[in-house]
Parts: structure tokens; C-alpha cells; sequence
């Protein structure tokens, strides 16, 4: 189930998302399944709030504060009928399960303070470790990696440099962990934000025998107004290749996000521009745009919503233009506005080819009413359903970006309908069960012999 992100473009998180589904693999048997079901579903209604765990202050003496905080989850997973990507057509029925931990240590003295933050189990870009033993003899191994590691400044200005999350905007375009040096300053209501993103050094150009840089700008200006916070931002990729091997990407954007009374919205605007790589017959140039909005209203223990959302789409494929919105970077835990089809089969999947699919935006119109339920104190329950056009036609059986195989010659905008249904239990203050379900029932883009597609997952998290 997906959290709601604040608005800082680099702030440590704990938001988690889903398992690389092609890494998923094994089966279980119904009953198994079921099993596992049911008692999910009995600890996520009756077991009884836990202690509240301790603050995470664990030495403070001498001008000398430590903190420490984790995060921990285990997770079961179910998938059917679940690769409808045209591009491979295959179909899959797996179960498996799986973990995602990290811990993070800070340090701070003075105006200076240190992050360490590592990864124990997974990482935010496969966001977990299947659970099992990769021989019946053996353990399998969890890799340590490092998530977060940065030095910060709190005096005259701000600034942080080192490996630390960042993001644009709501989180679509650009929400990932990058070695970065940011710097930010606040002054008479506004926050001035400017970042520059180290990008891959040792991506070897064969024609040049040397390395190219791929580095990114982000300069953003921030005002809170009332209880919205709104931001209007620029970033850009620089490619330092002489053959355009590497994209250079760039946006401009509008977003904010914010409560009034019982209203709470958010949504953004950017437009697109850049090239794409040239590939041996030329670069595209990038026109592109994306628009997005949600707002929820509460009603007691009630909220109706409405979720709206446009990325454009190429009306002009034989031209030296793209008009797919593509977005900048971003990982398993971007935003994402449906579980199944804007998490998965339209989104990223962990390799950079999927940066096409724009985090579910690429060529997909979309609107999406839903509802929040708070039927206990700690219950939350949400659904939703969701129409999914796509915003240029395509031939029938290629999918919204026209790259699959053709079944026809026949154009259609269909791209189906989803139903998701998420749940919550907020066993105490920092630990939660959930559960998470979505159905995709694809259209004619997607071709005539495209099967329903299922995600269920459901787990338990603590934080601490």
C-alpha cells in the first residue's frame, strides 16, 4: 500500500513498494494460500495494540546526539496472470514471500550531523528478498548494501552532501537514492533548493575509450501558503558523451500539495523536453507533459476522493519527435496511482527501459474515484476503481507505448479498468499489518487475448 510523501525533494523515508515481480518465483498450493490469508487477516483485526516502542534518541550527552531507527517487513505475495507487458506476452501464477529491513544510525553535533543508513534485507530499487533457501542445503545470503550516507550543515544555510533520497515533485518524476550534494535556504516564507545529482562515472564509451558523466541539476523554489505547501522546479540531465549515447532529459514543473478544513489535494504539472539517446539513427527530441490532481473530503469517518491524471502520448511516430512522457529516474517506491497496473505492468520494473513506461503516465489517461473508510480507530480501509484510456490510440494488441506485437489493424485508446482494495491495522504506534489487492481487467491495446491480472500482498511492518 502506498504512503503519501512530503514535499521536500531530499528527505529520508520509510515509504516501501512492491517486489520486483521478475524476480518472483515458486508456488503454493490453494489451501497453503488461503491459510496464510485468513490468518493475516485475523492478526490485522484482533490482535490488540502493542507497548509504544522507545524514542529513537539513544545518546545524548556533551553536545552529542545518536539516533537510531529501522525498518522492518515480511510480506506475502500472490500474483496471477500477471505479465501482460506486450512486449513479452507472457502470462505467470507465482506466490512467494519476502523481506525488506534497513537500519540508520545519525549522528549530530553542533551545526554538523551524519546519516548511515544501510540496507539488510533488499533495497529500494528490488525493495525486498525473497524468503527461502536457494539450495536445500544452504541459507540464502542477504546482501548489505549501503542506502543512505551523507554529512550535513544546519547553520547559515543548509546543505547535505553524500548518497540521500531524492525527488521531484510528487514523486513521479524523479524519487530515488542518489549521491548528491544539495543545499537549501529559507528566507522571508520561501525555501530555495538547489541539487546537483552525481550520475554514472565509469560508463565506459567504446568510441572514445573514455568515460561519460550522466549528472543532473535540480534548482526548486518553495512557499507554504496556508496549509498547502507549492513549488515550481527545474531539473535537467547533462550527457557528457561526444555521441549522444546518453538521454539528456528536462523538465519544468508545477506541484504542491496541501489540507484545508476537511479537503486535502495535491497535483502537479510539468512539461518535457530533452532528447533521447541516439541509437545510430538519430536522437529524438522530447515533447512531452503530464498533468495530475487528487483531492479527498472527510466526512466523519468517510473520505470520497477522485483521482485525475494525463501523460501524454506520441501522435506522431514517423517524426523526430516523442511525445511519450517519460520520467527522470525513480525506484520501487515512486508514486504510483493504482497497485496494479501503474506499479507493475505500466510502471518500473528495474531496468532503465521501463523509464519509458513514465511511472504509469506514458501515453495513459486516467480517472479514478475512490473512498477511505476509518470504520475503527486503527482500521483504514480504501478503494478504488479506475478507467484507463490510453491518450493516442494504438494498434490493437501493441500496449500503450505501440511496441508489442500487433493482432490486428484495428486503433483502440482502451487500456481496461482496475479495482484495488487496501487495508490497514495499526497494531501500535509504529507497526502495522496490511493488505493489498488489485485486478486488472485489460482493453483492446492490450489485444483480445489478454488475460485479467491479480496482486495480492499482505504483511507486516515496524518501524522504529
Amino acid at each position: 500500500m502506498r504512503r503519501v510523501h512530503r514535499s521536500e525533494e531530499f528527505r529520508p523515508t520509510r515509504r516501501v513498494g512492491k517486489q520486483a515481480f521478475a524476480r518472483a518465483s515458486g508456488r503454493l498450493g490453494a489451501v497453503s494460500w488461503t491459510a496464510a490469508l485468513v490468518c493475516m487477516v485475523c492478526v490485522s483485526v484482533l490482535v490488540p495494540a502493542a507497548p509504544v516502542l522507545a524514542q529513537a534518541v539513544v545518546h545524548k550527552a556533551d553536545d552529542l546526539e545518536l539516533t537510531l531507527s529501522g525498518f522492518a517487513r515480511v510480506r506475502g505475495n500472490r500474483y496471477e496472470s500477471f505479465d501482460l507487458n506486450p512486449e513479452t506476452r507472457a502470462d505467470a501464477a507465482r506466490t512467494f514471500y519476502d523481506a525488506r529491513a534497513y537500519l540508520t544510525l545519525g549522528a549530530r553535533r553542533g551545526d554538523f550531523g551524519a546519516v548511515f543508513s544501510i540496507d539488510l534485507a533488499g533495497n529500494d530499487f528490488n525493495d525486498g528478498i525473497q524468503l527461502g533457501n536457494d539450495d536445500p542445503a544452504l541459507v540464502r545470503r542477504f546482501e548489505l548494501d549501503v542506502r543512505h550516507l551523507w554529512i550535513e550543515y544546519d547553520g547559515l544555510f543548509n546543505a547535505r552532501l553524500g548518497r540521500q533520497p531524492g525527488r521531484f515533485g510528487n514523486s513521479i518524476i524523479a524519487h530515488v537514492n542518489r549521491d548528491a550534494f544539495r543545499a537549501w535556504k529559507a528566507f522571508d516564507g520561501w525555501l530555495a533548493n538547489a541539487s546537483l545529482i552525481k550520475g554514472g562515472e565509469t560508463l565506459e564509451n567504446p568510441p572514445t575509450g573514455e568515460d561519460d558523466d550522466l549528472d543532473a541539476l535540480l534548482l526548486s523554489l518553495q512557499r507554504q501558503v496556508g496549509g498547502g505547501t507549492f513549488k515550481i522546479e527545474w531539473t535537467r540531465q547533462f550527457d557528457s558523451s561526444p555521441n549522444e549515447r546518453l538521454p539528456e532529459k528536462e523538465y519544468f514543473g508545477l506541484n504542491g500539495r496541501g489540507v484545508a478544513d476537511e479537503l486535502s489535494y495535491a497535483f502537479e504539472l510539468a512539461l518535457q523536453r530533452g532528447r533521447t539517446p541516439d541509437t545510430g539513427s538519430g536522437a529524438l527530441e522530447y515533447e512531452a507533459n503530464l498533468a495530475y490532481g487528487e483531492a479527498h473530503y472527510r466526512l466523519g469517518s468517510v473520505e470520497p476522493g477522485l483521482r485525475l491524471g494525463r501523460g501524454s502520448g506520441d501522435d506522431d511516430p514517423t517524426d523526430d519527435k516523442l511525445g511519450d512522457f517519460a520520467v527522470l529516474f525513480v525506484d520501487e517506491t515512486h508514486f504510483a496511482y493504482t497497485n496494479l497496473f501503474a506499479d507493475d505492468i505500466h510502471g518500473w520494473d528495474g531496468t532503465s527501459a521501463s523509464l519509458a513506461r513514465g511511472a504509469g503516465f506514458a501515453n495513459v489517461t486516467f480517472v479514478q474515484p475512490r473512498v477511505r473508510l476509518h470504520p475503527r480507530p486503527r482500521l483504514t480501509v480504501e478503494g478504488s476503481v479506475t478507467r484507463l484510456w490510453a491518450t493516442e490510440e494504438r494498434v490493437v494488441g501493441t500496449g500503450p507505448l505501440g511496441r508489442g506485437v500487433a493482432t490486428g489493424t484495428e486503433t483502440s485508446r482502451d487500456l481496461g479498468v482496475e479495482l484495488d482494495l487496501n487495508g490497514t491495522y495499526q497494531l501500535e504506534a509504529k507497526t502495522r499489518a496490511f493488505a493489498t489487492l488489485g485486478w486488472f481487467d485489460p482493453g483492446e491495446v492490450f489485444g483480445a487475448d489478454a488475460e485479467s491480472a491479480l496482486k495480492l500482498e499482505i504483511g507486516l511492518e515496524l518501524a522504529f
